[in-house]
């Protein structure tokens, strides 16, 4: 895929603009013109508002950004980073323009970790006749002084395939994926989680959560995985043929929830002193030490900071 063929979003070649009244000033402060610097697009994640002239990342902006860099860094089915800059229509020439860009991209490539680096394979200034939407106003100036992040990985949203063929969980995980992927109304923050966990689940490596639930009587919650979660909804009357593209809406948002409940409930245990004789052992031995690994090697890392 060529950043031309969807970057330009049918902008044509815009001449030289000018800001308006304080407009400089204020895209030059930390709080900057748009409330959140970090977006994240079915092109990729952008990193916006810089200030005009300048190529620094702000500290805003490394925050918002510092999930998706742990992503990047820890994430193995993502195999290839590119790395595009931009810049609005108020630069003082092309050359300058394409030195601005590309040195915005470098700062953004020089946020990530070592192993997400060597998975780079471009870094540099998107062309110059595309940005990533009009220059009509401030907004929309500082959205185009901006970074785009495009990232592949090794799983695909695959095309539906019959939901009857075996095995049934599997199936309805693909199915899953794709409408994942065409639902223009969820969030994408909820989409990056959910298609990650899933993807992880196909690509069948540990997809184990913490779910709310208890097993026994010493904790609230229990192990539970994608893959069980896709094969209780199989076997629910009527199997994944009865369910419709809202009921797996709900059952995602459902799946999602579950996992930060879960999260949630194993952080308030590891926090709430306790008498019992040999319970904080058991929460680490049975909960503590599997998830920290499993935030340490596999795509589920997005849900750490719930």
């Amino acid at each position: 895929m060529y950043i031309r063929t969807y970057v330009g979003l049918g902008q044509p070649v815009q001449p030289a603009c000018r800001p308006e009244s304080g407009e400089v000033a204020a895209s030059r402060t930390s709080a900057g013109i748009l409330t959140n610097d970090v977006e994240i697009t079915d092109k990729g994640v952008l990193v916006a508002d810089f200030g005009i002239d300048r190529r620094s990342v702000k500290s805003g902006a490394k925050s918002e950004l510092a999930s998706l860099i742990r992503r990047l860094e820890t994430d193995p089915t993502i195999t290839e980073i590119k790395i595009h800059g931009f810049t609005d229509c108020t630069g003082k020439n092309a050359r300058y323009n394409t030195w601005l860009r590309r040195e915005r991209a470098r700062r953004v490539r020089d946020l990530l970790g070592p192993v997400a680096r060597a998975k780079v394979k471009f870094v540099g200034p998107a062309p110059l006749d595309t940005f990533m939407g009009p220059n009509t106003d401030r907004a929309g100036r500082a959205r185009n002084r901006s970074v785009l992040i495009e990232f592949h990985s090794n799983f695909t949203f695959e095309p539906e395939q019959p939901i009857t063929a075996p095995p049934c969980h599997k199936q309805l995980i693909r199915r899953a994926l794709r409408q994942l992927r065409d639902d223009r109304n969820l969030d994408s923050k909820i989409k990056m989680r959910l298609g990650a966990a899933l993807g992880t689940s196909l690509a069948g490596r540990d997809d184990s959560f913490i779910r709310p639930g208890s097993t026994s009587w010493m904790f609230p919650f229990r192990w539970s995985g994608i893959g069980e979660y896709f094969r209780e909804l199989c076997n629910q009357p009527g199997g994944a043929a009865g369910l419709s593209a809202s009921d797996l809406a709900r059952k995602l948002l459902d799946l999602d929830r579950d996992i930060i409940n879960g999260l949630n409930s194993f952080r308030r245990e590891d926090q709430r002193p306790s008498t019992i004789l040999n319970k904080k052992a058991a929460l680490e031995s049975q909960f503590g030490r599997r998830l920290k690994a499993l935030f340490r090697n596999k795509a589920q890392t997005v849900y750490a900071e719930y």
